[in-house]
């Protein structure tokens, strides 16, 4: 039960929170749009204010200015790592330059333009940061922010740091960065995949910018113009391009007497979409609901003996999960193998792009230099990549990750050894970056008769497959995860209704063996159920049967066997009565002068003999009795506890309450069962649903009150009920109550018919509490 539980609660919170996520990828329309518009004023100024104080603090960076032989390189990475510019993922670069503005190492990242930041600045103030915004002519739609400051020691300006922070909207969720790079904090503050969604900037009623893969006709911008604008200026809106439906937040910025709107727009969810949403989420729900099992099966193998319906759970789980494990685990590996080779194919084509845009070039333009044919390849065709001439670096469109010392300038170990040595003419490996793996592909190629090596990855050449591998990890499981959870559930359910006549059949069974021959099962089986069912049935009727023939038999038996004995006994005092009756006869006739004197001892004898019959009357009367009660010593509490048991699985609903955690007297266990067994069945056989059985005390007695619900007593012989061989049933002797007022009344206690009606009977049974001797 507790698992069902479980589960279904596990399910509601899934759907709850699945829905809870799509409000949230909701609302995250509106965030994207409020931050697009915050970069516009002072994010990108409070980036490059807080990065370059940053730097002027950092004594490490400050003393690199003093001293020779340093990277600078990686210290201009290693200032970007720990800056607000990380953090928040943006377009930026760090630059240091010497006391004559000239460059000695750099680090950006995602920058479309070159910034030449001393053109920026006539004069530049020693004791603070220099920050501008970026005048630019020819795009209009970056917005950029550059900075200096001075590294002065002793009034000497000693070098320069500087930083350039960009932003457009078609950089928007750091597409231009390697993701290696990226913060572990979401684009923008939002939960909504970037590259999902689809922005378009309007100024002055004309299309801008655009983000995303639709560019969208003047038609289908209608809604966006209609767009009925709270008093806020923003407005939620849907539309259709394409035959695909989209939900927008839209909001309007006047500024200066410029119109600036921003539509940003995310793809309505599809059923599809939303399965995969759920089993994202249930997934860890899953993981908590096994664990829970496990435990739930470590705690009942435990025990001393798995019932019958525990070890059938087990059989169906262990045929039906390890099935489903294989299958889960081989279909992890087809998708993990499909999903390598459709990295493999893709990063293949870009190299194969690559090569032919380099042989062209190299074609055309004889003098043209290598590594001018590899810049533009790179260039033009928006594919980053490296070349190595034997296992050295010749050529990386990224090479300011080289100078930090990201990346190794040798070619990877395996890959030259599988391409040199192996002569394979492709290679297709697993590299990483601290805790970063990606894929990294190598080809031979030969450029104007000169062996090359190509490379290219998936760091830096961002592949977007239907589905990624934690993705795949995700549906599959996911899946397998929820048909495990209904094979349990099914397997439970299955289990409980094979082992279910089974365990009716225990508990009738142990009632038989406790004494209650009147146990009688439903039989609405099938089978060999129904005639193990109808078997047991003609078998508690055979030994009623049996029982009241062998109690007649015995009852025959003793009497004989006691008639035998009186008829015995009475003879041997009427001999003595006869003799001296005789004697006394003789004495009067002979006219005696020792009459008085016979007639004394001849009284006296007759007298004594009458007592002898009247012992063996006495003796003779208890023996006519009910069989001795054996008394003992017993808590009532389990007695009670005990019975009931033995009618969970049936139609009755039984309760047993105490005031007391422990009840003792001094009477006959079996009695009190069958006393109790009796009065339960008498409520089952007046059609009662529940019986209430509570357990009270007072000064010098325990009271058992047993109510029910069944049709009650009729007033004209609630008198009768006690009386022997008085009974309502057609089978019935009349003996139950009789029998149970008797052995009350054996033990000093009583029962009593306290109400009755249609809504029920009340029975309270009064018991004596034991009192030790040693107690009095």
């Amino acid at each position: 039960m507790l698992l069902y539980e479980t589960v279904i609660s596990s399910v509601i919170v899934v759907v709850l929170m699945n829905y809870f996520n799509l409000h949230l990828e909701r609302q995250s329309l509106k965030t994207v749009a409020f931050e697009i518009m915050r970069a516009n004023e002072n994010l990108l100024h409070y980036m490059s204010d807080e990065t370059l104080n940053n730097a002027l603090n950092d004594d490490e960076l400050m003393n690199s200015f003093f001293r020779s032989n340093i990277n600078y390189d990686a210290e201009a990475f290693r200032v970007w790592s720990e800056s607000p510019m990380q953090k928040e993922s943006k377009s930026a670069g760090i630059f240091l330059f010497d006391r004559d503005k000239r460059e000695i190492g750099s680090f950006s990242v995602g920058l479309e333009k070159q910034y030449n930041v001393f053109d920026y600045f006539d004069d530049i103030k020693l004791s603070e940061s220099n920050i501008k915004e970026a005048d630019d002519s020819i795009k209009t739609d970056i917005i950029s922010y550059v900075g200096i400051i001075p590294v002065v020691k002793r009034d000497i300006v000693s070098g320069y740091i500087s930083t350039v922070t960009e932003f457009n909207i078609r950089n928007i969720g750091s597409k231009n960065i390697p993701d290696f790079l990226k913060s572990n904090k979401a684009l923008l503050g939002a939960a909504i995949d970037a590259s999902l969604l689809k922005i378009f900037e309007f100024t002055n009623g004309r299309l801008s910018q655009v983000y995303g893969d639709i560019y969208p006709s003047r038609e289908q911008m209608i809604p966006i113009y209609n767009a009925n604008f709270s008093e806020y200026n923003d407005a939620w809106i849907n539309f259709s391009i394409y035959d695909e439906n989209y939900v927008a937040y839209v909001i309007k910025l006047i500024k200066n007497d410029n119109e600036r709107v921003i539509t940003v727009a995310a793809k309505e969810k599809d059923i599809a979409w939303n399965l995969f949403n759920f089993f994202k989420i249930f997934f860890l729900h899953t993981l908590f609901i096994l664990l829970l099992f496990v435990f739930l099966i470590i705690t009942k193998l435990l025990k001393v003996q798995s019932s019958f319906r525990i070890r059938l759970l087990y059989a169906f789980l262990l045929v039906s999960i390890v099935p489903l494990a294989l299958l889960a685990v081989y279909n992890r590996e087809v998708v993990s193998e499909r999903s390598e080779k459709a990295i493999f194919t893709e990063l293949s084509k870009r190299s194969d792009y690559l090569e032919n845009h380099i042989a062209s070039q190299l074609a055309k333009h004889n003098n043209r230099e290598l590594t001018t044919a590899f810049r533009n390849a790179g260039k033009e065709l928006d594919i980053s990549f490296a070349v190595y001439q034997n296992t050295d670096l010749l050529f990386s469109s990224r090479d300011e990750l080289y100078r930090t010392g990201l990346f190794n300038y040798k070619l990877n170990s395996e890959a030259h050894y599988s391409l040199n040595y192996l002569s394979y003419r492709q290679y297709l490996t697993n590299e990483n970056i601290d805790k970063y793996s990606f894929d990294a592909y190598y080809r031979k190629i030969n450029i104007n008769d000169n062996p090359l090596i190509l490379g290219v990855n998936d760091a830096f050449n961002k592949i977007k497959p239907a589905f990624t591998t934690a993705d795949i990890d995700v549906i599959l499981f996911g899946i397998y995860s929820f048909a495990l959870i209904i094979i349990i559930i099914v397997s439970t359910v299955l289990a409980n209704q094979i082992s279910a006549p089974i365990r009716r059949l225990t508990k009738a069974t142990e009632a038989v063996a406790k004494g209650d021959l009147d146990v009688e099962l439903e039989n609405n089986e099938k089978g060999e159920m129904r005639d193990l069912y109808q078997g047991f049935n003609l078998m508690t009727k055979e030994l009623q049967k049996n029982q009241i023939e062998l109690a007649e038999l015995e009852r025959e038996s003793a009497w004989k066997e006691m008639a035998k004995q009186v008829a015995h006994e009475i003879k041997n005092p009427l001999t003595p009565i006869k003799l001296a009756i005789q004697q006394l006869m003789a004495s009067h006739t002979d006219k005696s002068k020792d009459f008085d004197k016979v007639f004394k001892k001849v009284t006296k004898t007759t007298l004594n003999q009458i007592d002898n019959l009247g012992q063996i009357a006495s003796e003779f009367s208890s023996f006519a009795k009910m069989p001795s009660i054996k008394l003992e010593i017993l808590d009532v509490l389990p007695v009670v506890k005990d019975t009931t048991n033995l009618f969970t699985d049936g139609k009755i609903n039984i309760e047993f309450l105490s005031e007391v955690s422990e009840a003792f007297v001094e009477a006959d266990t079996s009695q009190l069962r069958r006393l109790l067994i009796n009065m339960i069945r008498n409520s089952i056989q007046a059609n009662a649903t529940n019986i209430a059985i509570k357990l009270t005390t007072n000064d010098d007695n325990y009271l058992l009150t047993i109510v029910d619900d069944g049709d009650g007593i009729n007033d004209e012989i609630k008198e009768k009920i006690f009386d022997i061989n008085f009974t309502t049933k057609e089978k019935g002797m009349g003996l139950g109550l009789k029998l149970a007022k008797r052995f009350l009344e054996g033990v000093n206690g009583k029962i009593q018919l306290v109400e009755s009606g249609s809504s029920g009977t009340t029975f309270e049974i009064t018991i004596p509490k034991y009192n030790s001797p040693e107690n009095d």
